[in-house]
């Protein structure tokens, strides 16, 4: 990533490993282990990945962006995966990051209700919600202050 003119970030009280350039931030996901770690370190790429629950969603949810510039395939989670993600797991989060997600979503569901796709891409992962999901994401909507949208 440096050869392509990414800066390298770690940040040493969460572990976590960033690149950044003018123009685009990447950081890197997995899910949420037994062992309940924050992050893992992938010895192979001498990064630390952030591990969530709940990244089923984004597994099956996403297109695949190739970047010419960086030579890199980087696969980005579709807005309606985006937002159900985040809404499923806001009361997991910090109270700031809680917050953050909040104000996120309430800015981005609008634009995904009403896009067609976005619409009916929403709708599908609503319906494979499971009972538990199902009633996490009441909560947290009511929590968020998302029920009207």
């Amino acid at each position: 990533m440096n050869q392509h003119g990414f800066i390298y970030d770690e940040d040493y009280m969460t572990n976590k490993t960033k690149f950044y350039d003018p123009n685009l931030e990447i950081e890197f996901l997995s899910k949420l282990t037994r062992q309940q770690k924050q992050t893992v370190k992938v010895q192979n790429l001498g990064i630390y990945v952030e591990c969530l629950g709940g990244l089923e969603l984004l597994e099956h949810n996403y297109f695949s962006y190739y970047s010419v510039k960086y030579n890199l395939n980087i696969n980005i989670p579709k807005l309606a995966a985006y937002c159900m993600h985040k809404i499923l797991i806001n009361n997991t989060r910090a109270l700031a990051k809680a917050k953050k997600d909040s104000v996120s979503i309430q800015h981005l569901l609008p634009v995904v209700l009403v896009n067609n796709q976005g619409n009916e891409d929403f709708d599908k992962l609503y319906k494979s919600l499971s009972k538990k999901q199902l009633s996490s994401f009441k909560n947290n909507i009511k929590n968020m202050n998302l029920e009207e949208i």
